[in-house]
């Protein structure tokens, strides 16, 4: 089998919506989970597909905040570290 570990940073804007992605951490950290465990390796190991990857993560993190205003607060995905083996 393939390992895949991969470290994320959220950017956001200055506002409650921090508070709210903390609240909603476990069912983010699921979403995430579900969209890296779909992909294979081959998928994934290019530049397009890591940017598909994190517009994928990115959407996942929208659609687990109540609210459109918050899910405007959350602007990008960036992988801090991005290892598959």
């Amino acid at each position: 089998g393939h390992y895949l570990q991969v470290g994320l940073t959220v950017k956001i804007r200055e506002t409650p919506v921090a508070a709210e992605i903390k609240k909603q951490m476990p069912e983010i950290r699921n979403r995430i989970l579900m969209v890296l465990s779909s992909k294979k390796p081959a998928q994934i190991s290019n530049t397009v597909g890591k940017q598909q990857l994190s517009q994928e993560i990115l959407n996942e993190i929208k659609q687990s905040l109540s609210s459109e205003e918050f899910q405007e607060d959350v602007l990008d995905v960036l992988f801090t570290s991005f290892v598959i083996q």
